[in-house]
């Protein structure tokens, strides 16, 4: 064996174990100077010990050095294994369509290994951004997707586990995205304990009870997963597992012991590349000293999260002048605000609006939602909710540019928003998926609006000649028109009508179709 390959196993050995060791074995292969291969498998874990310190940025230069390493040559299995890391950093950096490019090149790759169980890891990784993102219906989709190819998978090249406890625990995790704690213990409880997971099954257990407001059983279950919590070498693991801790001493409104955990993820962040989660981190704690009425660090809180909020869309905008424009401007405008009061209504502007079309973002989607949804149940008046998804939006992107893209946004939220009027509301959802809300009116007049915004489309003619639909920019509509029963929350609806978006186009694109019932036949 020669010393390349020995300090490839070395490094194979100790990733889970200790990063720094890891870090340290990656760039003594590199000094090495051997083969293509040992130096792209070099930049590849590399970006792995990064990524388990928090150094998010570092972890992604490793990433394209490996890949521009890497070309057309057929290391597959490097492949696999560099994408599936890459999806974690974009992860990590709040990019949702930045993991979801990198975790579908994977399963590309996999399945042509006819790696099916890693195909099968992948889509659960898929899922995952789905539920973060607050799409569940798809969330769901997907995760049952996984299972069932890797229960049919007949190789696993990879050396990956999908066991069906590993799926219930999954499962859970959704349900109390989704705030049903009583449909996640369902799932909890079908687990033997999962020895080679101690930490997740007791966490989701504690996140279950807290939902459920058993906050003795609740504070219990965080008592025997502390030590274990600590015990963490990879950083960024450890770092999630604060914040789930962190969730759940907020939803039993524990605050006073929230604000010293937060004391402790601050620790842990220091000298981590993780602007979004420094973000995170400071509206827990302007939500703990508001309730606390602790102004000092409430003060501090609010200053923190428009230093951190503010990198994090510089790392994210495509343009470094509008970057620093924006960041002046948002400068400003804080100097200028003298009160709490004052902070905390710049703070909800810019966390409910999408800045590049100026529709309500998905913060805002919801708060909108959670009234008028709630007026429409008591009032027993119909409630839509549509969404709008742009065809082939990525061909577009690939044809014209990203900045074309956005003004192409930015035209189909204006189109939007005139179409809903004063009757309802008009948000971006997530990426090139929109959202609509109307209130009040029969499911012939929400037909009648779908008409109307794809009339107003066409009269904008946006060219996409790689569509397979049309040589001009199309939407898909799908959608629920109902009245709210009594027992409904506006989470229902939503899945209803991804549900039916999903189904329309897997049979055609630039169509629409509306349900009369959240789980009612196409209309």
């Amino acid at each position: 064996m020669s010393e390349a390959n020995r300090y490839m196993d070395q490094i194979l050995e100790v990733r889970h174990q200790s990063p720094e060791e890891e870090r340290d074995l990656c760039l003594k292969l590199l000094e090495m100077n051997e083969t293509e291969y040992a130096r792209a498998f070099a930049h590849t874990y590399l970006a792995d010990a990064f990524h388990s310190m928090g150094m998010l940025d570092k972890a992604m230069d490793e990433y394209h050095a490996a890949m521009d390493l890497m070309g057309k040559k057929e290391y597959d299995k490097l492949s696999l294994t560099l994408y599936n890391l890459a999806g974690g950093i974009y992860i990590g950096q709040d990019d949702e369509q930045g993991a979801l490019d990198c975790f579908f090149k994977e399963i590309e790759i996999a399945e042509q290994m006819e790696d099916y169980t890693m195909c099968s890891t992948a889509l659960a990784n898929i899922a995952y951004v789905y539920r973060e993102a607050g799409a569940y219906g798809k969330s769901e989709a997907t995760l049952k997707r996984a299972f069932e190819m890797a229960q049919n998978a007949s190789e696993n090249q990879s050396n990956v586990a999908f066991s069906e406890e590993f799926y219930n625990m999954l499962r859970a995790g959704l349900e109390l995205e989704k705030k049903e704690p009583d449909k996640a213990l369902k799932y909890l409880d079908s687990l033997d304990q999962l020895k080679e997971d101690p930490l997740n099954v007791p966490l989701l257990y504690a996140s279950c009870y807290a939902q459920k407001g058993m906050k003795e059983e609740a504070m219990a279950g965080l008592g025997k997963i502390w030590e274990q919590v600590e015990d963490i070498q990879n950083r960024f693991e450890r770092l999630s597992h604060y914040f789930d801790i962190l969730d759940i001493l907020m939803a039993l409104k524990e605050y006073e012991d929230a604000a010293r955990f937060t004391a402790k993820t601050e620790r842990l962040l220091v000298g981590m590349e993780c602007a979004g989660k420094w973000t995170r981190l400071m509206e827990y704690e302007i939500q703990i000293y508001t309730e606390l009425g602790e102004e000092e660090p409430l003060e501090r809180a609010y200053e923190l999260f428009f230093q951190y909020d503010m990198k994090f869309k510089e790392i994210s905008k495509q343009s470094a002048v509008k970057r620093l424009k924006k960041r002046i401007e948002l400068q400003k405008e804080a100097d200028r605000r003298t009160s709490m009061e004052e902070w905390q209504n710049v703070l909800f502007k810019r966390n409910e609006y999408d800045e590049l079309t100026g529709v309500l973002n998905r913060r805002g989607i919801r708060k909108y939602m959670n009234k008028a949804f709630a007026a429409a149940r008591e009032q027993k008046q119909k409630f839509a909710v549509l969404f709008v998804d742009v065809d082939f939006f990525k061909e577009f992107n690939d044809t014209y540019g990203h900045v074309a893209g956005d003004e192409c946004l930015k035209k189909i939220a204006h189109i939007l928003k005139h179409a809903v009027a004063d009757k309802g509301m008009a948000g971006r959802y997530g990426g090139d998926e929109f959202l609509l809300t109307i209130t009040g009116i029969q499911t012939i007049s929400i037909m009648e609006v779908a008409m109307e915004i794809k009339k107003s489309l066409t009269k904008v003619a946006i060219p996409n000649k790689n569509s397979a639909v049309s040589d001009e920019v199309t939407v898909t509509i799908g959608g629920v028109n109902s009245v709210p029963e009594e027992k409904m929350d506006f989470p229902c609806y939503i899945e209803a009508a991804d549900r039916m978006l999903y189904s329309l186009k897997k049979s055609s694109k630039n169509g629409f179709a509306i349900n009369e019932s959240v789980q009612g036949d196409e209309k």
